[in-house]
């Protein structure tokens, strides 16, 4: 996981396990990886907000995902065909501080 926008990639590229099924994940989509083997699984914006805000939970399509279930058919509906279909394992709803929301258009 990229920690600054520009890491060299040559370091970054050392750190990585290059065995099948590596990933790296550019948390600021600024890497071109595909000279070195690498393609984009998947690209997402996040949405952040103050702790002290209610989580929003109802509205014009947004949904809180809960259990195993709900999570595995989130990552369904936005999957590619032959993607992995578990990046996010169960235990990430366990987290107190974390909340996976979906938005439907």
């Amino acid at each position: 996981m990229t920690l600054v926008p520009c890491p060299s990639v040559p370091d970054l590229l050392g750190r990585v396990d290059a065995s099948p099924g590596c990933s790296v994940k550019d948390s600021f989509g600024a890497l071109d990886l595909g000279p070195y083997g690498f393609r984009i699984l998947f690209q997402a914006e996040w949405i952040a907000r103050p702790a002290s805000e209610p989580i929003m939970t109802s509205g014009p399509g947004w949904r809180r995902i809960v259990g195993p279930a709900g999570l595995a058919r989130w990552q369904d509906a936005w999957r590619r065909d032959g993607g992995p279909s578990d990046l996010f394992g169960a235990g990430t709803l366990d987290h107190d501080r974390v909340a996976v929301l979906a938005g439907a258009r």
